[in-house]
C-alpha cells in the first residue's frame, strides 16, 4: 500500500493548477494528477492521509484556489483592447475570433471550478482523516520551543508539523501484512530538509520517522511515479510469492485402477515441542463418484486426543496490488471433528463421504464442499498441555486439481 501525505499547500496546488517551483499555472497538470490520485485510491492501491488542519486550512485558503479562475476572468475583461490591437493587423473575422474566445474562456472557467468542487469532495470524502493525538500535540510543541526541525528557521510550522506526525503515529499501529511506503508531499525544503541535502528529510526529523518507511517528495507529481514504480514491484513480488504458494501446497496424486488418492503433507512448527512437524491430508476418489470416500487428517500422536480436532474455514480478501490480505472466518462451516484411529507414532481424524456430523447439534457439514468453496481452512488441534495449535493449508490448488481428476 502506498500512503501519501500532502501538506496544506499542495492542496492548494492540486487545485489551482500552479507549480509550487516555477510559479507558474500549467494548463491541464492539476486535473492530471487529481485523476492518477483517484485512480490510485480506487484501485486500493494508496491512501491519502489527512487529519482536521487539512479540513480547516482547506475552508479558510480555499478561495486561493481560483488563482488561475481570476486570471481566466481577467482576460475577458480586457478582451475588447486586445481584439482591437489585433484588428489592425488582420482582415479576419473579429468578432467570430472574440465568440471562440469568450467560449473558450468560459468553459475554461466552469472546469477550473469543477476541479476544485471534486478536489473538495475527494478531501471530505474519500481521504482517511487521522486524528492529532494529546500526544503528537506535546510532541510538536517540545518540537517548537527547543527550535528542532521543522521549527530549526524560526518560523511557525505547527500545522504542517502535526500533518506530518499525526500520520506517521498512524502508520506505525497499521504495518501492512506484505508492508507499505508513505510519501510526505512539500516544498517547504527550509523547514523538512537541511541545506546539505534538500530530497531528504532533516536529520533531526529522520530519528522521529525511523519507525515508518516514509520518504520525503517536493512536488506530487513526483511523488506519484515513484509511487507507481513501488506498486509495479509489489505485484511482481505478489507473483512470485502466489507461485511459490502453488508449488509448496500442490497435492500429490497416486493413481489406481480403482480411484485416485491425493495427499499433501503441510510442514508447520510446533510452538510447544519447538519443532518441525507435519499435517498429512488424504482425500481418496473411487472412479465414478464426483465426491471423495474419505478425507483425513492424519497429525503427530503427542498431542491431547481428547477434543479431535477444529476445522474453519475462511474466505480471503486479497488486494494483488496494494498486497494487504484480509481473512473473514465463516462460522457456519466451522466443525469439530474426532480422532478415529492411532498408531504409535499418529492420530487420524476420517471423514466418510465429505460429511462430518457435529455430536452436539446432529447438524451435518459438508467439508467437500467446503473444501471447493473456501480459501482456506485452518486445523487446530490442542497439545498435551492444552496449548492450541493451528494449521493454515490453502485450498486453491486442491480445487484446481480436484476438478481434473477422471470420473
Amino acid at each position: 500500500m502506498i500512503y501519501l501525505i500532502l501538506d496544506t499547500n499542495n492542496w492548494i496546488y492540486l487545485a489551482n493548477g500552479l507549480d509550487p517551483i516555477s510559479n507558474k499555472h500549467h494548463d491541464d497538470l492539476h486535473y492530471e494528477l487529481l485523476k492518477s490520485l483517484k485512480e490510485l485510491k480506487d484501485k486500493k492501491q494508496a491512501q491519502v492521509i489527512i487529519n482536521e488542519i487539512i479540513v480547516t486550512e482547506w475552508k479558510r485558503n480555499k478561495e486561493h484556489c481560483k488563482a488561475k479562475i481570476k486570471k481566466l476572468e481577467q482576460k475577458l475583461t480586457n478582451k475588447d483592447n486586445a481584439f482591437k490591437e489585433i484588428e489592425k493587423y488582420t482582415k479576419a473575422d473579429i468578432k467570430q475570433l472574440q465568440e471562440e474566445f469568450i467560449q473558450s474562456i468560459k468553459e475554461e472557467i466552469s472546469q477550473n471550478e469543477a476541479h476544485i468542487q471534486n478536489v473538495e469532495d475527494f478531501i471530505f470524502n474519500e481521504c482517511v482523516k487521522v486524528e492529532i493525538s494529546q500526544e503528537i500535540k506535546l510532541r510538536v510543541f517540545d518540537l517548537s520551543i527547543n527550535n528542532q526541525a521543522p521549527f530549526h528557521n524560526k518560523k511557525n510550522n505547527v500545522g504542517d508539523a502535526a500533518i506530518l506526525l499525526s500520520a506517521v503515529e498512524y502508520l506505525k499501529n497499521r504495518q501492512d501484512y506484505f508492508g507499505y511506503k508513505a510519501f510526505f508531499i512539500s516544498n517547504n525544503i527550509e523547514e523538512y530538509t537541511d541545506s546539505k541535502n534538500s530530497k531528504e528529510f532533516h536529520p533531526q526529523l529522520t530519528a522521529l520517522l525511523s519507525e515508518v518507511n516514509i520518504q520525503f517528495e517536493r512536488v506530487l507529481p513526483s511523488a506519484l511515479n515513484i509511487s507507481k514504480q513501488i506498486i509495479t514491484e509489489m505485484k511482481e513480488f505478489f507473483i512470485k510469492l502466489a507461485e511459490h504458494a502453488v508449488e509448496e501446497f500442490t497435492w500429490d496424486l497416486d493413481i489406481k485402477e480403482s480411484g485416485v488418492l491425493m495427499f499433501l503433507d503441510v510442514r508447520y512448527h510446533n510452538e510447544h515441542k519447538q519443532q518441525e512437524d507435519y499435517l498429512t491430508l488424504c482425500v481418496a476418489k473411487d472412479n465414478g463418484q464426483n465426491r471423495p470416500r474419505f478425507m483425513s487428517f492424519i497429525l503427530p500422536n503427542y498431542l491431547s486426543n481428547e477434543n479431535g480436532i477444529f476445522l474453519f474455514f475462511t474466505v480471503n480478501q486479497v488486494d494483488y496490488t496494494s498486497k494487504e490480505f484480509t481473512i473473514n472466518a465463516d462460522e457456519r462451516a466451522t466443525i469439530q471433528v474426532h480422532f478415529e484411529s492411532a498408531t504409535e507414532d499418529t492420530f487420524t481424524a476420517r471423514i466418510l463421504a465429505g460429511y462430518a456430523k457435529d455430536e452436539e447439534t446432529g447438524l451435518i457439514t459438508d467439508v467437500f464442499q467446503n473444501f471447493l468453496e473456501f480459501d482456506h481452512v485452518f486445523v487446530m488441534y490442542f497439545n498435551d498441555d492444552l496449548s492450541a495449535q493451528t494449521i493454515s493449508v490453502p485450498l486453491f490448488s486442491f480445487r484446481q486439481q480436484y476438478v481434473l481428476l477422471p470420473n
